[in-house]
């Protein structure tokens, strides 16, 4: 059933990508060692292997006068406050640039600082002492589970990228790029993001089904998957090529799932209260409510169905819905699909 006088407020559409995985926004604390090293406490190697004290990120200043950064004068002349500001912006803007509906933004956000609490993970960057070539590592899923509670479960060691790439540093974007890659890149294994290859190496483990990403290179790739010296200094990109992540989907779509959208600055809010969803949202009087949905995002709000949970004969759709008198509507409701989309629409009182 479609009600054609019905017309979605600015702002009402969507509150939040309900998935079976997704959670009402997920803050990401990145987090630059200062002081005493931090215990990576997610590393999977065994203790016996490694003495348990080594699993630790040391402060590093990336503008240090010996490191090549500075050496090769990308950073020559810039503060370290200068260099973490563009680090952050950077990384930031590699996931608030996806293609997404209009309308809608990730539901991801990002502050400098370690964050605890509900929906927030951490990313401790600095240096690790340990020998070795990986320039980060990640718990894989960890932004997904009970993990997500503000521990760090990705790390990054920047005095890696700084010693190992085999690349001269000239210009200040190439070196922020090779850092903000990495910490992209690690952020997005914690939303169960794979790798993506950047080269057709059969000497790697590539197949001919598999996906190649260039230019830009999906952010995904990594030297393991092909990525050259040089592609780390580029701006490196989530790409929607379809096949280069499970289930056949690109790494934008398998952000989008595991992350979710949320409408911008709207005032329809969704939180998830165990098998429900509480929906709130501003109402006039003189005025009635259907609550639409959808389960993609291929159609626009205004075409979604009135949203039935049961179907017919069950609870009765969720349509016509007067306003509260208080000026705020509640409402919960039951959504057993493993996606689903929900948006408010007003039309006047019959």
């Amino acid at each position: 059933m479609q009600c054609q006088s019905r017309s979605l407020l600015a702002g009402l559409a969507l509150g939040a990508c309900l998935t079976a995985a997704s959670r009402a926004g997920v803050t990401v604390g990145l987090h630059f060692v200062e002081g005493a090293a931090e215990r990576m406490d997610f590393m999977p190697i065994p203790v016996p292997y490694f003495p348990e004290v080594d699993h630790l990120i040391e402060p590093w200043q990336m503008t240090n006068p010996a490191n090549q950064f500075v050496l090769d004068g990308a950073f020559a002349g810039k503060t370290e406050a200068d260099v973490r500001a563009a680090v952050v912006a950077s990384v930031k803007e590699r996931y608030h640039s996806i293609p997404t509906p209009q309308g809608y933004v990730l539901d991801i956000d990002f502050q400098v600082g370690e964050v605890s609490g509900p929906g927030t993970v951490n990313v401790i960057i600095g240096k690790y002492k340990l020998s070795g070539t990986w320039f980060g590592f990640t718990k894989d899923g960890g932004g997904l589970g009970a993990e997500a509670n503000g521990e760090n479960n990705s790390a990054v060691s920047v005095d890696r990228i700084d010693s190992q790439l085999q690349v001269d540093f000239i210009h200040f974007e190439d070196a922020i790029n090779a850092i903000a890659n990495v910490v992209t890149h690690e952020v997005a294994h914690l939303f169960d993001l794979k790798h993506v290859w950047a080269a057709a190496r059969a000497d790697l483990g590539w197949q001919p089904s598999d996906p190649v990403v260039t230019h830009p290179f999906d952010v995904m790739a990594t030297a393991s998957s092909g990525l050259p010296e040089e592609g780390w200094l580029e701006k490196n990109i989530f790409t929607s090529v379809p096949g280069t992540q499970a289930g056949g989907v690109s790494s934008v779509d398998r952000l989008i799932q595991t992350v979710g959208l949320k409408w911008t600055d709207s005032p329809l809010t969704i939180a998830r209260n165990g098998a429900a969803f509480e929906l709130r949202w501003p109402s006039r009087p003189g005025k009635v409510y259907d609550l639409v949905s959808s389960t993609d995002l291929s159609t626009p709000p205004s075409s979604w169905e009135i949203y039935d949970p049961d179907g017919p004969g069950g609870v009765p759709p969720h349509a016509n819905l007067p306003p509260s008198g208080t000026g705020i509507n509640a409402l919960s409701v039951s959504a057993p699909d493993s996606r689903r989309f929900f948006a408010v629409g007003e039309k006047a009182s019959p």
